[in-house]
Formats: C-alpha cells, structure tokens, sequence
C-alpha cells in the first residue's frame, strides 16, 4: 500500500503527521516502516529545518520517490525525457498498418488506444505542451494514412477533426 503525506516543512505540521501515524499504528497494529518510507523536500528549506524533521519522524530524506504509473515521483518540475514512454505507447498506432482500415477503423482505434492513454496520465499530472502536440502529430498521421515514407494529404484541419459531431467534426480530443 503506498500512502502520500502532504504539509509545509515545519515543525508543528512534522508533529501533526507524527501523531497520526501513532494514532494509526495505534487502532491498525501496523507500523510504517521507516526502512521503506522516503521524505522529499524542495531545495528551499535549509538542511537544518531537513534534519531536524527527518529525525523527528524518523524517516530518511530522499531527492526523489521513485516511480508511480510510470512517472518520476520528485519535487518539481519533471523533465522532458519523463514522458518519452507516453510517446512509445501512442507510437504503437504506427505497427497499424492504416491502409488495410477504413478511416472509420482508425478513428476508433485513436479513441480506444491513443487518446486513452494520455487520458490515464492526464488524471494526476499536466503533460506538457511539446508532448501532447507530438501525440496529435502521431494521431493525425495515422488518421490520414501516412507514414514515416509516405505522406498523405490531409483532408480536414486537424482542429475539424477534433471538433464534436454535432459541429461536424469526428469527436476526437485534441490532447
């Protein structure tokens, strides 16, 4: 089970955590593990004000928390290379081969694979701008039939195609 805490960096939230984490080893009988429990910290609190509530909780300060559905657990801003596997997973609609699929087929299989999966990511973290335009290119490409050797012309705008039905689009969202 993996648990998140949130709270500023002082002591009187450090003692608030504390004590529910008594009070939850307390009714549960199950302790927190201090050997699999990790403490982030922004680079705005000195090492002092660090230690000092890393030893109040016992539990050893981290850079980073590791990896949750794929992504870097850490303080700030994640870097560009984080979000290649979304591009591999969506890059899968190129094994496809668009011209044996009616442009109906490859519709739903954007919606049912492609959309879906910058969806799933999408629930806890903003994915840059420079990764969902890469996701729509692939989209697009794939829609119209093209590939890396052979590129096809695009029949509607791309926003056209993303527009609802009822405004004669073909329901698809735009990442």
């Amino acid at each position: 089970m993996m648990s998140f805490f949130f709270g500023k960096a002082i002591i009187e939230t450090t003692t608030t955590i504390d004590r529910f984490l008594k009070k939850f080893w307390d009714w549960s009988r199950q302790k927190i593990s201090s050997m699999k429990s990790r403490l982030p910290f922004s680079k705005n609190y000195s090492n002092n004000t660090k230690r000092s509530i890393s030893s109040l909780l016992q539990i050893d300060e981290t850079p980073s928390l590791g990896r949750y559905l794929g992504f870097l657990l850490k303080v700030g801003k994640l870097p560009l290379r984080e979000f290649t596997f979304i591009l591999d997973k969506v890059n899968t609609l190129r094994g496809w081969k668009a011209s044996c699929l009616s442009l109906a087929a490859r519709k739903v299989l954007i919606q049912s694979t492609s959309s879906a999966i910058p969806n799933c990511y999408c629930q806890f973290i903003v994915l840059p701008k420079i990764i969902c335009s890469k996701i729509d290119q692939v989209n697009l490409a794939f829609l119209w039939g093209s590939t890396s050797t052979k590129k096809k012309m695009h029949l509607v705008n791309w926003d056209q195609v993303t527009s609802s039905k009822a405004k004669g689009g073909l329901g698809l969202r735009q990442t």
